[in-house]
């Protein structure tokens, strides 16, 4: 057995049986993996999983993707997950991607587990969520005791995890939960809008901006960018035509700082985003002018880009907007000048010293 590592799947299964060749076995090396469960008995499967490691027996799983040889791998995968593995049963079928053998094991309140974790703390609906797997989690969110909310090693919940993956209809079927946190932030300061947003998930943004005023929509991150600022930065049009909807909707403010006192319409800008620009210089009080830490106004960061600095001179200037948004919580810090306290300061002191 000294070379039993480098061996495959077949090899492993044939060299731990009875010397002799198994029934059926050149018709499965022929005809592939669709063949493979039909040519080796259940019972010696079962029996060499048990030694193989668990790429190898994921691999197994993963062998037969339709008609009966699939039923059959699904209905070994549940058998030897209960028998083998109680208590992780269903986390390492949701772990794995395999949502047949998944909601079986949910059809068993004693061994699901429905809350067992890994070592990564994620949960089995946290699986489910990075998957896609909408027909597990419909089954994990309607068992009583499940923690819809629960935080894996990187504090992110399953509704954060299945926005930034895009599985628009798992987040759909999340909002519908009662007492869903929408506005949960990870240990990156990533909340499930900002993930949305920065990946460019148009139509889970939708949804979770139905969600308003539950929903904080001027959350940041820890670099203090915000939903607008990430969409914008990116190019992200979509996202932000929404978010300017709900802007205008709420009277929030267009010029609210990002990271290093800049805009929306700087981060876009300095991209080269040509639509995104063209849709924050529509809106009634947008502040080409303003400027970042740096000194620079979004004109500044767009020369290498002449379309945009055609649109910037060609704007028609309008008194830029000011919110509540804009001039931030006088109890933030003063590291966090983004805010636009900065500012304020800074003119104050102007003043005073021109007065002595």
């Amino acid at each position: 057995m000294d070379d039993w590592p480098s061996m495959n799947l077949y090899d492993r299964l044939t060299r731990a049986s009875d010397p002799q060749p198994l029934p059926l076995a050149g018709d499965c090396q022929s005809h592939g993996n669709l063949r493979l469960l039909d040519a080796i008995p259940q019972e010696l499967v079962v029996k060499v999983l048990e030694k193989v490691d668990a790429e190898t027996l994921n691999a197994f799983f993963c062998t037969c993707h339709e008609g009966r040889a699939f039923k059959d791998s699904t209905e070994l995968q549940v058998q030897w997950l209960r028998q083998h593995l109680p208590g992780t049963a269903l986390l390492r079928a949701c772990r794995a991607q395999r949502p047949l053998a998944a909601v079986r094991l949910l059809q068993h309140a004693d061994l699901a587990g429905i809350n067992a974790v890994d070592r990564t703390k994620s949960t089995p609906l946290h699986h489910a969520c990075m998957s896609g797997l909408v027909d597990v989690v419909a089954g994990l969110v309607r068992r009583e005791g499940l923690e819809v909310n629960a935080l894996d090693a990187l504090k992110r919940t399953p509704l954060t995890i299945a926005s930034k993956a895009g599985h628009e209809p798992v987040v759909e079927l999340l909002c519908g939960i009662p007492g869903i946190d929408f506005n949960h932030a990870d240990c990156e300061g990533e909340n499930p809008l900002l993930a949305a947003c920065s990946e460019g998930h148009a139509g889970i943004v939708e949804l979770l901006l139905r969600q308003v005023p539950v929903l904080d929509i001027m959350v940041r991150m820890v670099d203090h960018a915000g939903p607008l600022y990430l969409a914008a930065g990116r190019g992200h049009c979509d996202v932000v035509r929404a978010l300017l909807r709900v802007f205008a909707l709420v009277g929030a403010s267009v010029n609210v700082r990002g990271p290093h006192r800049s805009t929306a319409l700087h981060a876009a800008c300095e991209q080269g985003h040509t639509q995104v620009v063209e849709l924050l210089l529509g809106v009634e009080g947008i502040d080409k002018q303003a400027l970042n830490r740096s000194g620079y106004r979004p004109i500044d960061l767009a020369m290498k880009h002449p379309r945009i600095v055609k649109l910037l001179l060609d704007h028609k200037d309008s008194a830029p907007s000011v919110a509540m948004d804009e001039v931030g919580d006088p109890s933030t810090t003063p590291d966090s000048d983004d805010f636009g306290l900065w500012d304020a300061e800074a003119s104050s002191e102007d003043t005073g010293s021109l007065e002595q």
